[in-house]
């Protein structure tokens, strides 16, 4: 591995299931359906060759040839599942990785509302954390997206009506608010 890999955030790994090693993912998009037997993950800062996956309960059961019980598995709760960028599959003009829109401005109705500062996986979709002072959260609704600019780094959203009106509620708020 060079210092000039360039990885990809593509999940997080859940919790351990059952006792032979296997891992609960919240999976980050598709990625992982691309990725064949042998690909290289990373995950708790070691390499880690992909055995298989399946689906489970709306995750991604995964086997890591390193990982062969619980405890292995336990161990890396928490933790972070990359991969080379060059091992994923290439992009449509409308698609994205996660970690590429960090650092994007986002444009709601053409004003500019903040800056990405983060993606959150979420459920039934993922978030985009603005780096304003209340750490807004947008829900990733394609429908509401209007313009992908890659060449400017912009987003460009047509939010429903009262959805900025209010950014220190709970509700729109990373961590809670009042």
């Amino acid at each position: 591995m060079t210092s000039n890999t360039e990885f990809v955030s593509i999940g997080r790994v859940v919790k351990p299931h059952g006792i032979r090693g296997e891992l609960v993912i919240e999976v980050y998009g598709d990625t992982l359906s691309g990725l064949e037997e042998n690909a290289a993950l990373h995950v708790g800062g070691e390499s880690h060759s992909l055995v298989g996956s399946r689906p489970h309960q709306g995750r991604l059961l995964v086997r890591l040839e390193k990982v062969v019980d619980r405890t292995a598995a336990e161990s890396l709760r928490g933790a972070e599942l990359t991969v080379e960028r060059e091992a994923l599959a290439a992009l449509e003009a409308s698609e994205w990785y996660a970690d590429d829109l960090v650092g994007w401005s986002v444009l709601a109705e053409g004003a500019s509302i903040g800056r990405v500062a983060a993606v959150l996986a979420g459920s039934p979709h993922d978030y985009i954390v603005l780096d304003d002072q209340s750490q807004t959260l947008i829900p990733m609704v394609r429908e509401w997206l209007v313009d992908i600019d890659h060449e400017s780094r912009v987003l460009g959203l047509e939010l429903p009506d009262g959805l900025m009106e209010h950014p220190a509620s709970t509700a729109d708020t990373v961590g809670g608010g009042d």
